[in-house]
C-alpha cells in the first residue's frame, strides 16, 4: 500500500503532466477535450478555458 507521501507525489505528477499538456491547447481545444453531451455548452467550457489562464492564446496559436 502507498503511503501519503507517494499518494500525493504520484498525484501531484499527474496533475503536472495535465498542465502541460492543457498549456499546448487554446481553450477551444482544451474545451472540445472537456466536453460531453449533457454537460456544460461548449461556449461555457470556452470561458472557463479562457478564465483559467492555462491554455495558450488564440493570438499565439495561429
Amino acid at each position: 500500500m502507498k503511503t501519503k507521501a507517494q499518494a500525493l507525489r504520484d498525484a501531484g505528477a499527474v496533475i503536472a503532466e495535465a498542465v502541460a499538456v492543457i498549456a499546448t491547447l487554446t481553450p477551444r481545444q482544451a474545451a472540445e477535450r472537456a466536453w460531453v453531451a449533457g454537460g456544460p455548452s461548449l461556449d461555457v467550457l470556452i470561458a472557463h478555458a479562457e478564465a483559467s489562464g492555462l491554455c495558450k492564446q488564440a493570438a499565439l496559436a495561429a
